[in-house]
């Protein structure tokens, strides 16, 4: 009897700490650091904040452009100079609008490591977003003083 009892204790105890081995683990994991992840987040929405203030200057160029348009039928290198710089505002602006609709900060649940490594890619989509608005409001900045 006393066998029997000592290794069903036996399993008891192995039972038991397998059990406090996964508590703790999940609480590792539930406990991970995610300044780093916060951080990263913060970073790419204000890169999407400036690019956004850059996008509506923008947007205001496009307008002035698109009046002009009206009034240039008979100078075609000027308008076909406003058409290229209109296509690529358009496009600028295409590509905020897909990333804002695309755009989801990581879960909570997300380990720190997927979650970086997302905010890094989309941290370098809106930038490149925010390049091409910059570089689309400077090129029609140009064209308005002409």
């Amino acid at each position: 009897f006393m066998i029997r009892m000592g290794w069903g204790l036996n399993i008891l105890i192995k039972q038991l700490g397998m059990a406090v081995l996964i508590l703790s683990m999940c609480l590792a994991a539930c406990g991970e650091d995610r300044s780093a992840v916060a951080a990263l987040q913060r970073e790419t929405e204000e890169v999407h904040d400036v690019a956004m203030r850059d996008l509506a200057d923008m947007n205001r160029v496009k307008r002035s452009l698109k009046a002009e348009m009206t009034e240039l039928d008979g100078l075609a290198l000027r308008r076909d100079s406003i058409l290229s710089v209109l296509a690529l505002m358009e496009t600028a602006d295409a590509d905020m609008m897909s990333w804002m609709a695309n755009y989801k900060p990581p879960a909570d649940t997300a380990s720190v490591k997927a979650a970086l490594d997302y905010l890094k890619k989309e941290k370098e989509k809106i930038s490149a977003n925010g390049n091409m608005i910059r570089a689309a409001k400077e090129a029609g900045r140009k064209l308005q003083s002409k």
